[in-house]
């Protein structure tokens, strides 16, 4: 084998493991999904009662750490997943740090929907989902770098749309509150992460408004 091939052949390695390093949190946490599902599935779905979320209700608060894995039923999982893996990786590849991203909308979403949520069970990752759409719009306008400026396009292009809905009362067994606060907490959590980037285009804004004024 060739120097040539040797080189190739670590390349290809490399990129396997840096995309396995990347993406593996949100397929971990997908896994985690279907293995809590199928174990509520086989129970009659007492984990919904018992780890939902239940706004301002003192065990509700368990809810915050456990609804995203939490569903009510087949369906509701799969059509949450593609979301998740859809979003969530494009999250995970323009974010340097998922583990931050997806603590913030997850803990900070969970935590505005347990004060203000409407009444009820609330259970499903589409809270998370819609901090991912929130995180990659704001995040690309922010960050203004090529492929957060495309992936917060194809957001614009081929979710927000379709996902609008969700953030408004009137349809039946859909947390819009979750999805609300979600959104919220994936804007906040954008905005936080590009603070210092921002902050220093506000100021090379100023010096280039100071030079053609002097």
């Amino acid at each position: 084998m060739t120097a040539e091939n040797d080189s190739w052949k670590s390349i290809g390695r490399d990129a396997r493991e840096s995309l396995t390093r990347v993406l593996g949190p949100v397929v971990v946490l997908l896994a985690a999904m279907w293995a809590v599902q199928i174990i509520n599935a086989i129970g009659g779905y007492w984990l919904n009662g018992l780890l939902g979320l239940e706004p301002r209700s003192f065990s509700g608060l368990l809810g915050i750490l456990f609804m995203p894995l939490l569903h009510g039923g087949w369906m509701h999982l799969i059509s949450n997943s593609v979301s998740w893996l859809i979003l969530g990786s494009m999250t995970a590849i323009i974010s340097r740090d998922f583990a931050k991203v997806i603590a913030g909308i997850w803990l900070f979403g969970g935590a505005l929907l347990w004060v203000g949520g409407t009444a009820g069970n609330h259970v499903g990752a589409s809270g998370v989902i819609y901090g991912f759409a929130a995180f990659l719009l704001v995040y690309g306008w922010a960050k203004r770098r090529p492929l957060a400026i495309v992936f917060g396009a194809v957001v614009a292009i081929f979710h927000a749309v379709a996902m609008l809905p969700g953030l408004f009362p009137g349809q039946p067994d859909v947390s819009w509150t979750g999805h609300l606060f979600g959104a919220c907490a994936g804007v906040v959590v954008a905005l936080w992460l590009t603070r210092t980037l921002r902050a220093q285009r506000q100021v090379r804004k100023a010096e280039r408004a100071r030079r053609r004024l002097g």
